[in-house]
């Protein structure tokens, strides 16, 4: 049941990010996210299905945009949420990571 309606919630997240990506370059920045929090209901209701909140973007568009490029394409974004979410530890870890990170760049 919680599979089906994950598979589902999915789904639906991968077809919004075409309507969130305002300059249609296949990829998503993280103006895009907040846009698109602000925006497009359907957005905000899959991200709390997800338990993301908007603080946590900035925060989780970081940890995916592994070669900070700046943008993360659909699937890697949609897929990588689902991994970090459905698996706290390994977000506690990313988060953990993240913060490391920017502590060794300021």
């Amino acid at each position: 049941e919680k599979t089906k309606e994950q598979q589902s919630t999915k789904l639906e997240l991968l077809k919004l990010c075409s309507d969130m990506d305002k300059d249609m370059s296949g990829t998503l920045t993280l103006n895009e996210l907040v846009d698109a929090w602000r925006e497009i209901p359907a957005f905000r209701r899959v991200m709390q299905v997800l338990d993301v909140t908007h603080r946590e973007l900035g925060e989780i568009f970081q940890v995916l945009d592994v070669d900070r490029s700046g943008e993360v394409d659909y699937q890697e974004f949609v897929d990588q949420l689902y991994d970090l979410r459905n698996n706290d530890i390994r977000l506690m870890l990313a988060l953990t990571r993240l913060s490391v990170w920017e502590c060794k760049s300021e």
